[in-house]
């Protein structure tokens, strides 16, 4: 699955959803599941909630925005649902998503899987890195 924009014909065009105003997005600053952010909002449009596990604060911003263009396209522009195991392409990357549980020793509330489907995005197994520094560090030899 490809995260796209296309243009929809007038006579099937809907007011656009904003996903900022339709989904919260929680991110967990401390705690046993200190770096949780997970979304509440999409199951109410027949969405799977998203969840990312593990974020730095630091890249809170950055996984928040993640989630949110995902969402955006979610309720938008998707042709059909987000299933566990698919993968997204999202710029030069892929996104894995796998069907998320709860785990109430590490902190994942069970209250927040009740009910509805949630993901978890996830790098793809065997993905490395496209940045310019690690293609760097693979073409350097081996001493």
């Amino acid at each position: 699955m490809t995260i796209s924009r296309s243009p929809i014909p007038a006579r099937r065009r809907r007011a656009r959803l904003d996903a900022r105003r339709e989904v919260v997005l929680h991110h967990v600053t401390d705690g046993p599941a200190k770096g949780w952010l997970h979304t509440h909002g999409l199951a109410v449009h027949g969405h799977p909630e998203l969840e990312i596990r593990d974020v730095p604060l630091f890249l809170g911003p950055l996984a928040s925005r993640l989630l949110n263009d995902i969402a955006e396209y979610l309720l938008n522009d998707a042709r059909k649902p987000l299933l566990a195991g698919e993968r997204i392409a999202f710029g030069r990357r892929e996104i894995q998503v796998l069907a998320s549980a709860p785990d109430e020793a590490a902190g994942y509330d069970a209250n927040h899987y009740a009910g509805y489907v949630r993901l978890v995005l996830v790098d793809p197994s065997g993905a490395e890195c496209l940045c310019d520094e690690c293609a760097r560090e693979r073409k350097k030899p081996l001493n």
